[in-house]
This record gives structure tokens, sequence and C-alpha cells, in this order.
């Protein structure tokens, strides 16, 4: 990569780096779920503002007392000291709730992470962006279809968002990054875990070229339960969501239902009837999906929710401000944070906190007088006192000069940061998590097998030039005559004027130019109500 390896910690800014932490905080609090957290942050605009205000919680934002006595029990330091010290041992950028980058579609869903890690250009989670996702074990047919789509996709100006898997996600990142919309791969693991190992090379393409996003600790190895997990980010990044292969139960479909959860668009390819992995798809279709027959089907689809045409929608890496591309004055600092003690609960009120409470339950006016701030030193509570002024002024947020770092200059710091830590799984954890990664499908369909192996190449898969039976009134087109200075534009509506209507084919046959092309130039024409697409992927002028 082009960028120097910085530590995640070493971008943060003294403010940044306390709302990072008070996010860690909502994260191992028990009780506390991305659906509650997302009510404080919605309330307070950032987590560090919520853990300065912890006796308004129930008033504000319906949080049970019990889960604000977890807040002051501290048992969430450990965990959230670990994730800390991971993150200052990685070279990656972290998107805080309250960051401008913090992509605005995935504030939207019911249960957005609370921050993201990422690695490359993180001005990609604000294109308009398709999700695009399929069988780990997808056909031939499957991933010639993916090839094609992605690369349109990318071409128009849309970027793709996938999960790195194995098989469709795989060829849909590699087939993005060949042009301009490029591609954003969620992933199931931490950050600095490449997963599967034979997708390290398209790691790091994608860590060049495009995005890797996470919202688990960096050094989170691969666990069967999260990858479902990150799904729900794949279709909240995007407009809408793009089954290409998926047998019945896939992980795929968990997708789809998100998407359909958030609001999203949902598109399907149908596939062979004999196909297994083709089931799921149909499904879908059978139960509203768009069926996609060409990117027409997608682009038409998603340009009312874009607003503005395609062309406008250009990348801004160049030009936009990297956090990861400054250099920070020191490692960031291991927070000493002040030790509270809480006097400790009966048995059976902790294992109430251990739940996560039922929505909208708000605590009584006399179990909720706690600190605005969380306490200092020897200051202890139990849910119904009222905190001292003595402690009500420390903040939980570590004394900015306590700490030094620990390497002597910023060289050695950026030499000690690994790009990424390889967490080896035993034969035995290798082998359950390939059965179990995604979902509980057992495919039944053709093998994949990786694209740099099949014996096809690029060529196969580029359609031929046109040789249609048209009708008559089509035949005339031979012989117009199209201004080639002209804009594509303005040379189809030549072709379109007198003719009843004209095969998107015929039209790229006849000037010389690429079905994509003639695709994109087309879409630009409907949004401007100058022409109109009629079945069969034909189209006639208005």
């Amino acid at each position: 990569m082009n960028k120097p390896s910085v530590s995640c910690l070493g971008t943060l800014s003294e403010e940044r780096r306390e709302d990072f932490w008070a996010s860690l905080a909502l994260r191992y609090t028990n009780g506390i779920g991305c659906r509650t957290a997302k009510r404080l942050l919605v309330e307070y605009g950032s987590a560090s503002a919520a853990m300065k205000d912890i006796k308004s919680w129930s008033s504000r934002a319906s949080i049970s007392a019990r889960v604000v006595q977890a807040v002051l029990s501290n048992q969430w330091r450990e965990a959230a000291r670990k994730e800390w010290d991971n993150a200052g041992q990685v070279a990656c950028e972290v998107l805080l709730w309250a960051d401008e980058e913090y992509p605005e579609l995935l504030r939207e869903i019911p249960d957005p992470p609370l921050f993201l890690y990422a690695k490359g250009d993180v001005s990609l989670l604000k294109n308009p962006s398709i999700g695009v996702v399929g069988s780990r074990r997808c056909s031939k047919d499957g991933i010639r279809t993916a090839e094609m789509l992605s690369r349109t996709l990318s071409a128009s100006g849309v970027t793709t968002v996938s999960g790195l898997a194995r098989g469709i996600d795989s060829v849909a990142h590699s087939h993005a990054l060949s042009a301009w919309g490029s591609t954003v791969a969620v992933l199931g693991t931490g950050i600095s875990h490449v997963y599967p190992p034979e997708n390290s090379q398209l790691f790091f393409d994608i860590a060049e070229h495009g995005v890797i996003v996470s919202e688990f600790s960096p050094n989170m190895p691969p666990e069967a339960r999260n990858f479902p997990l990150r799904n729900r980010i794949i279709s909240g990044l995007s407009l809408g969501v793009l089954v290409i292969e998926a047998a019945p139960k896939s992980g795929s479909l968990i997708t789809a239902r998100h998407a359909l959860e958030q609001g999203r668009e949902v598109f399907a390819v149908p596939g062979r009837m004999q196909s297994s992995v083709s089931t799921g798809c149909h499904d879908l279709i059978r139960q509203g999906a768009t069926a996609v027959f060409s990117c027409d089907d997608i682009l038409v689809s998603i340009a009312p929710l874009l607003g503005i045409s395609l062309d406008n929608f250009t990348r801004s890496g160049d030009s936009a401000v990297v956090r990861s591309s400054s250099q920070p004055s020191v490692v960031a600092p291991v927070p000493e944070i002040p030790n509270l003690q809480v006097q400790q609960a009966g048995k059976d009120e902790e294992e109430a906190v251990a739940k996560e409470p039922q929505e909208g339950i708000t605590a009584n006016e006399d179990e909720n007088t706690v600190s605005e701030q969380l306490l200092s030193p020897g200051c202890s509570v139990r849910a119904g006192d009222e905190i001292s002024a003595s402690c009500a002024d420390t903040s939980i947020f570590p004394d900015k000069g306590d700490v030094t770092a620990s390497l002597s200059s910023i060289e050695e710091q950026l030499r000690a940061i690994p790009e990424v830590i390889e967490i080896p799984l035993s034969p035995v954890e290798a082998a359950e998590l390939e059965d179990s990664e995604d979902s509980p499908e057992q495919d039944n369909g053709e093998e994949y097998s990786h694209p740099e192996t099949e014996e096809y190449t690029d060529d196969e898969i580029v359609l031929p030039k046109a040789k249609l039976r048209v009708h008559a009134d089509v035949l005339p087109l031979d012989q117009k005559q199209v201004d080639p200075t002209a804009s594509l534009e303005d040379q189809i509506l030549t072709l379109l004027t007198g003719e009843e209507s004209v095969h998107i084919d015929v039209l790229s046959r006849m000037l010389s130019v690429s079905t994509s092309q003639v695709s994109t130039a087309l879409l630009m024409l409907e949004i401007s109500g100058l022409v109109k697409q009629v079945p069969g992927m034909k189209y006639q002028k208005v």
C-alpha cells in the first residue's frame, strides 16, 4: 500500500480517542446491544457524550436501570482494554459514529455497528453501492455472470459490496476492481486477519484500490457465528442486494432478508432449473425480487434512489482527506482509567444484567439518580444513591499526560506495526469453519473452482456482435448516418428516431462501442425521459 503503516490509535485525535474508548465501553457492557447503542448514539450524537450523562439514560433513551448499573460496575473494562491494545497493533483507520466518514446508509439500519475498522479508500463508503453475494460453491455460469455484472456496475460508477468469501464474493470483488466503481469488502473476521487464506492477494488489492471494513476486534479469528452478523452490514451499505446463486437456507439469503428488513432493493439472477444453487434465487423472484437479465435491470431500478446522474458519482479518494495518511505524534496512549467500585448486587440482579433488556423498559425515578460521569477512585454507589459532588467531577477518560510512548521514535513505531497478523487455525477448527461458515447450507450443485483455474478466458464471456433477426422497420438502421463527433446519447437518439424499437445489441454493433457503454447512456436517456425500455431488451424514443 502507498499509505504509511500507521497504528489505528495513532490516527485518532484526543477527542476521537476519547470517543473510541467510550464506544468500547458500550460494546462490552452486558445488556447493551447494537439496537440499544443506536438509541444512545442517536440521542446524544456520540458515545462519549452518552457516557457523560448516564443518569439521564432512562428518561432520554429508555435504558433500564440494570444496564446503567452494568456500566458503573466496570465489568466491561477488561475486554475493552484488550481491544484497545489490539487496535494499537494494527495499521488501519477507525470510523466512529460521530465521524463524517461514517456511512449515512449504515446509520439508517436498526442495528448499525458502533464503529468500523477500515483499510483503504474510505470515500468509497459514500458511493452508490450494490451488494453482490452468492454461493461459495458456485457454477461456471455463476462465475461468468458475477464477472460481467460486477465489471458493468463498476464501469457505471456503482461500487460493489461483498464479503470476501469464496466463490461469487471473490469473483465480484476482483472484477469490480477493474473500473472506477471499485469495491468494498466486509469481513466476518478482524481486519488484521486474511480469511479465506487463498484470498490473500485479493485482500491486499482491495486494501490498495478499494476498501476493507470490519466491525470486529482487529485480531478476531474466523468464527462461524460472526459471518451472518457481517451480512447486515453488506446490505446496510448498499442501495440493493444482488443474489447471483444461492442454495436454500444459504448465507446469501440471510443477506437478502436483511436487505428487505432495511428497506433495500433485492435482485436475483434466474438460473438453470436443474441447479440446486439456483433454487434460492428462484424463491426470491417468486417473493417479489427483481429478476436480473442484464445490468440495466439493476441500474434502472436504483436510478430513482440516486436522485442524480450516475456520471456525477466519481471516486473522491484522490482528494479526500484520509486520516491514516497523517503521522501521529506518538503511539496512542493506553488509558489509565480510574477503577470504579460498585457494591455487589445480589445473584439474581447479576444474572439479569447479563441479558439484553426489553426495548422500551424504563427505570423508576428513584433508581435513576446516577452520576453524569463515571466515578473517581474510592467512590461507591448503589443504583438508588445520589452521587457526591466530589465524585461527579471526574471523567471516565484517561489523563492525557499520564502515559508516555512505549517506542522511542515514529519510525520505530511504524516498523513495529504489522500489516496483517496471521492467526493460524488448527486442522479441526478449519474443517469446522468450512462446514459452518456463513450458513448451514449443504450445496449439491457444481463445485466452485477458483477463477484462475477455469478453462475459459475473458474473451469467452464477451458478448459477440449481434446477429439478430429484426423486424422490417429496424432494417433501415444500416443506412442511417450518425455524426461520430456527437455524444453517445445523441448518436443513440439518431438511431432510435423513426424506429419502433431497437435491441441494445444492435445499437452496440451499429455504434461500435461496448454494450456496457450503450447501457449506461440509455440509462441516462431514460432518466431524462427521452427513451424508454420495452420487453426484450429493446428501446424506443419517447
